[in-house]
């Protein structure tokens, strides 16, 4: 099993000083940290190491570019630097020597098939939520494997290069992005509470006391499809679908909706 990790340093950190009664030094909580995730997962672990510029860039060295999502992810990334993907944009980083994702080192599709989250469903993968707020990317991979894909993106193209063996290579990254002039907002509460209700998110604890949520990588993607597949815009908050009916972009497909959940 393996555990794909999103973290709240910050939040960590108020946990741990008001159990220890400690001083805020930064190092030590980190370590604190990395310590309690290696445990929960069996030193099994994946954790988001994003960086958004290569868009304006179109270059990514995942030796050198930093994290940022977050001050532990930044702090993985120095600590399992040798284990981080090539992946422009969307790079994680493991615990796990010699794991590959992608087959193509020149070509990207970070929500689709040898992805992570791909990987997660095939060996049985727990998705945390380890202080931060359910917000979960892996949406977007339910999306991309739903059909034509969620009928409010598109797949975009970005080209650019990647930093291997030494030198920068040509590379593709494909994903599918939200159309600049609709704001898409999901429905996060809802989601949350159908996953709950569904025993597919499960508040759990670490040794230390420290509250976290798990959820079933498998378990989501199948209900997420089911899901879809009655309502296209299930995700979606009710005020987005109305404007999305009412837009009636050319670049999105059209789908009847019998009804909200």
């Amino acid at each position: 099993m393996i555990y794909f990790a999103h973290t709240d340093f910050y939040k960590y950190a108020l946990f741990y000083l008001k159990k220890k009664k400690n001083k805020l030094i930064k190092k030590k909580i980190l370590f604190e940290m990395l310590q309690d995730l290696i445990t929960l997962s069996n030193r099994k672990l994946i954790i988001p190491t994003y960086n958004y510029d290569f868009p304006k860039t179109k270059k990514f060295d995942y030796m050198n570019d930093k994290s940022q999502v977050g001050v532990f992810s930044e702090y993985f990334r120095k600590k399992f630097n040798k284990n981080r993907t090539k992946t422009p944009m969307f790079s994680t980083c493991t615990t796990i020597n010699d794991l590959i994702f992608y087959k193509k080192i020149n070509h990207f599709d970070p929500f689709g098939d040898d992805s992570e989250y791909d990987y997660l469903v095939k060996n049985k993968g727990k998705i945390i939520n380890f202080g931060s707020d359910f917000a979960p990317s892996f949406i977007m991979f339910i999306e991309r494997s739903f059909s034509n894909g969620a009928s409010y993106r598109y797949i975009k193209q970005f080209k650019g290069k990647t930093y291997s063996k030494d030198k920068f290579i040509d590379c593709n990254l494909n994903f599918e992005v939200r159309p600049l002039s609709i704001n898409i907002e999901y429905d996060l509460t809802k989601i949350k509470r159908n996953l709950f209700q569904s025993k597919i998110l499960k508040n759990k604890r670490t040794k230390s006391g420290f509250l976290y949520e798990e959820i079933d990588a498998n378990k989501f993607l199948n209900f997420g499809l089911k899901k879809l597949t009655k309502n296209p815009y299930f995700f979606l908050k009710k005020k987005t679908i109305t404007m999305l009916k009412i837009q009636k972009k050319s670049i999105l497909k059209k789908f009847l909706i019998k009804e909200f959940e």
